[in-house]
């Protein structure tokens, strides 16, 4: 799923199908199997029926990062702000997993540029183990993202709110919730 909807080979909703073209393959490319990838990546070890064999990491910043003084015209972007947060990203991103990383793409087809990396969770002996490399807690997950927000702060990026009480929503409940925020307008006719 991550790996079509990463390379934009199924209805991406939210995606504008005619910048598609410009997004960033930075490891891998459009023809790789992410599948074969993350099991040449595994290798012959015996893998539990319940083990996760991939996770998908998502780096991002603000609209207000990106189009300073715009921040409402989605999907443009400054370009020097653009290549200095992907050079950053993938600086980080490369130091933290190395080669477990098979695939980050740079989406610039959206309302904002973000990249989505897939990782094969291998420890440092090579096994895999998802809970070994990221825990069992929220707490790691935070620790994650403060971590990441440390390596882009140099570009005046902040860490979001740590602790937030937000709620995530799926796109279709953002979609449906923007679209129902208005009354529709009285039909008018005229003599």
């Amino acid at each position: 799923g991550a790996e079509s909807h990463n390379k934009r080979e199924r209805p991406t909703h939210n995606a504008d199908a005619e910048r598609t073209e410009q997004n960033r393959y930075l490891i891998g490319s459009k023809s790789d199997n992410i599948r074969q990838l993350v099991k040449s990546k595994i290798g012959n070890q015996k893998i539990r029926s319940n083990a996760v064999l991939a996770i998908e990491c998502v780096m991002s910043a603000s609209p207000e990062y990106f189009r300073p003084g715009n921040p409402e015209k989605a999907g443009t972007w400054d370009q020097q702000r653009l290549d200095q947060w992907q050079d950053a990203s993938m600086k980080w991103l490369l130091a933290k997993y190395g080669d477990r990383i098979v695939s980050a793409i740079c989406h610039l087809d959206e309302q904002t540029p973000h990249i989505q990396a897939i990782i094969v969770p291998l420890d440092e002996k090579g096994k895999l183990n998802c809970n070994g490399l990221f825990g069992g807690s929220r707490q790691v997950m935070a620790d994650l993202q403060t971590d990441y927000a440390k390596s882009v702060k140099h570009l005046g990026i902040d860490r979001g709110i740590e602790g937030s009480k937000a709620k995530h929503q799926t796109i279709r409940q953002y979609y449906e919730r923007a679209n129902n925020a208005f009354e529709p307008l009285p039909k008018i006719t005229t003599p």
